[in-house]
């Protein structure tokens, strides 16, 4: 889903993979995404204006759409933000909902606000925040 520009991809390695092609009009079944190995990285060239539908299919694809889901799962209404300090990380959880949200957790963390151990579940009040650390 590329609504407003399109540029065909010519792939020029043969190590170029197509990720996505061009599904309707003049452009079908021609490149719209590829990916190339650079290094020790990648690179992901899209032909065409984000949309988010897109954006979230890349993030889905290289596995970065949710890099604590390992730790925790978030209902959409919240957001996480991480800072790092002396190998230490921290947890912030924001609810943007007026309503009480649960959030999962696959870790035992300490809640920093109430100074308590939290396992399986915490609750995020309305509109509240959360901070953790996870254990070990």
């Amino acid at each position: 889903d590329m609504p407003v520009f399109n540029e065909i991809l010519e792939p020029t390695s043969k190590d170029t993979k197509i990720l996505a092609t061009y599904d309707n009009s003049y452009y079908a079944n021609m490149s719209a995404v590829t990916e190339s190995i650079v290094g020790k990285g990648r690179v992901i060239m899209v032909g065409g204006a984000f949309s988010t539908h897109m954006a979230e299919k890349i993030l889905e694809y290289t596995d970065t759409l949710n890099p604590y889901k390992d730790l925790l799962t978030l209902p959409k209404e919240c957001e996480i933000a991480i800072r790092k300090k002396d190998n230490t990380e921290y947890i912030f959880i924001l609810n943007y909902s007026k309503d009480e949200k649960t959030i999962y957790l696959h870790k035992e963390c300490i809640d920093l606000i109430d100074q308590k151990t939290v396992k399986v579940t915490v609750s995020i009040k309305g509109y509240g925040v959360i901070l953790l650390k996870p254990r070990g």
